[in-house]
């Protein structure tokens, strides 16, 4: 089961389910408050239940501290943890998921900004 702050990715036409690796396509994050639910009030022929997916603003991300701690305007990258991100490493690779918009010493919740361009 999906949680708020998850970043997910998509797994067919009505599936998500928790990113754990970046070659999966990531769309977006599980939000808290949604401004706007594109399709809400559509019919659901998939019989699962509905999550609301930030695809791009400010957006509540669960994070870890495997790569240190995160700063104001650090990158964030998919963790080691599905559905989790973390501070981009020096040798990340990784899609970088947004940036942070507050600063943390210890595995939480934190606001970024998500873009397709960061």
């Amino acid at each position: 089961e999906l949680e708020k702050g998850d970043i997910v990715y998509t797994k067919g036409t009505y599936y998500v389910g928790k990113a754990s690796t970046s070659s999966q396509p990531i769309i977006g994050i599980v939000s808290t408050k949604p401004g706007i639910i594109l399709g809400d009030g559509d019919l659901n022929p998939s019989q699962l239940p509905p999550y609301p997916i930030g695809l791009t603003g400010r957006v509540p991300l669960k994070v870890s501290t495997e790569n240190g701690n995160i700063q104001v305007g650090d990158r964030i990258v998919l963790s080691n943890i599905s559905g989790v991100g973390a501070k981009e490493g020096i040798t990340n690779n990784e899609a970088v998921v947004g940036v942070a918009l507050a600063a943390t010493q210890v595995v939480q919740v934190i606001e970024i900004v998500r873009s397709w361009l960061s």
